[in-house]
């Protein structure tokens, strides 16, 4: 029940980002072709090394900086949509679904990822979803099986000295096997 709950926001997360990704793939590929043609049809075919300045020949530009700020914010929102959709950390289930509420950052078109994040948010804040996720600090289960407690000092009884004999077996026993300490040789 709670899996499907969280499902729906989390792919909706995921789509979202992975749509504004490929926008900023495509707005950073236009700002780099723009820029090296803007240089190449500015300076012409031919340029003599001393007409070449330092940013006029870089085909990087400041107006690069915001698609690839938005591909890590993206790589983040879909990085905690998966682990929503996997139940294993509310944090980074929160970051995403914050990170999708700040438009023109998280999604194309400036507010598609607002409605996505905020329902993302409302379904976290609920209790038992919450209480669904895997905390840090829980053990999870595996296969070698837990440590034995220490008993009580109180309920353990006192071991015998090494040199004492052992204690007499009951009559109805057999001998136990080996020499008995009444055979001669």
């Amino acid at each position: 029940m709670i899996r499907r709950r969280i499902e729906a926001p989390a792919v909706a997360l995921i789509v979202t980002a992975a749509l504004d990704a490929g926008f900023d793939v495509f707005w950073l590929f236009s700002e780099l072709v723009s820029n090296l043609t803007a240089n190449l049809f500015h300076r012409g075919w031919f340029w003599h090394q001393r007409h070449l300045e330092f940013m006029g020949c870089f085909p990087f530009s400041p107006g690069m900086l915001l698609p690839v700020f938005g591909l890590l914010i993206d790589a983040v929102i879909i990085y905690g949509a998966v682990r929503m959709k996997n139940l294993s950390s509310y944090s980074w289930a929160v970051a995403a679904a914050v990170l999708a509420l700040i438009p023109c950052l998280s999604s194309p078109c400036c507010a598609v990822g607002v409605p996505f994040g905020l329902w993302a948010l409302l379904v976290l804040l609920d209790r038992d979803v919450r209480a669904a996720f895997v905390s840090p600090g829980a053990a999870l289960p595996s296969a070698a099986p837990p440590a034995a407690a220490e008993p009580d000092p109180a309920e353990v009884p006192a071991a015998a000295p090494a040199d004492a004999d052992p204690p007499p077996a009951p009559p109805d026993s057999p001998e136990p096997p080996g020499p008995s300490p009444t055979s001669a040789e």
